[in-house]
């Protein structure tokens, strides 16, 4: 029994899934649950006609849910970026009522570097020098904080998201060794808020299936600093993710004491055990 709390379709940018493609393969691979959490990359607003896709993303949603009642749950929701930068203030609160969602989701995936917008995926990290992707994550974290902080979400995405690129594609070795206080302070505030700490399996693999997000050493962090609340999430774009690895990351749960994980509904945090 697990639900999948942050996956994309085709009404984000990055995707080009249709949405019952993927609650198809959610009821292929078991799961009870799926919510569709379409991006809404607050600098993107216009090119990508935000305030017009998340709307669709959602009724699609409640349509689905309706339609495959009985054989699998699915809810509407959304996965909000850059909420930490002031210029996008107006349109944070623009998308926080876009909908009546089920699941809000908070991520960073971008950081101004130097007066400048540095996006994590679209980034070409070839030539930075220590010095500059300290700053970058400096910023990083201090976003994450900031967000947070706040605003009210479901669940934190990806926490180490930029590392995906950093010394995944571009083989840097970049460690966070010197940022355990900045991320325990973000632990803090999330479970104080009780926002959930999401286990992002994106690049779990059959051969390396607990190659989870944050890392094993960062989620016994946040079991350390007291955090109990988990969700599981693919943050699937293609249909056929849906639940990768799921029980990879639900046996490390098990082996530090944690026997559930959330899902949500109309905003609320809904326990249940794995």
């Amino acid at each position: 029994m697990y639900f999948d709390t942050h996956t994309h379709t085709m009404h984000s940018c990055d995707s080009s899934k249709i949405p019952e493609d993927g609650v198809l393969t959610a009821i292929k691979n078991g799961l009870s649950g799926i919510a569709i959490t379409d991006h809404s990359d607050l600098r993107l607003f216009e090119p990508y006609n935000i305030p017009t896709e998340i709307p669709a993303s959602c009724r699609e949603a409640d349509r689905l849910a309706e339609k495959y009642k009985g054989k699998i749950q699915v809810f509407s929701g959304i996965e909000i970026s850059d909420a930490a930068i002031p210029r996008y203030h107006d349109r944070l609160d623009a998308a926080l009522n876009f909908y009546d969602y089920d699941t809000v989701l908070a991520s960073v995936h971008i950081v101004d570097l130097y007066d400048k917008p540095c996006e994590f995926s679209s980034t070409d990290f070839s030539n930075f020098d220590t010095e500059t992707l300290t700053k970058l994550m400096d910023t990083y974290f201090e976003y994450m904080l900031k967000t947070v902080y706040e605003n009210s979400y479901s669940a934190l995405c990806h926490v180490t998201y930029p590392l995906r690129y950093i010394n995944g594609i571009y083989k840097h070795g970049f460690t966070l060794d010197s940022y355990t206080k900045r991320i325990e302070d973000i632990f803090k505030v999330i479970i104080d808020k009780k926002i959930a700490l999401e286990i992002n399996t994106a690049k779990c693999t059959k051969d390396n299936p607990c190659a989870f997000c944050p890392e094993e050493d960062l989620l016994e962090l946040y079991l350390s600093v007291g955090g109990k609340m988990f969700s599981l999430a693919s943050d699937s774009h293609i249909a056929g993710s849906e639940g990768r690895c799921f029980e990879n990351a639900a046996a490390f749960l098990k082996e530090h004491g944690i026997f559930g994980c959330y899902y949500f509904k109309k905003r609320e945090p809904i326990y249940y055990e794995i």
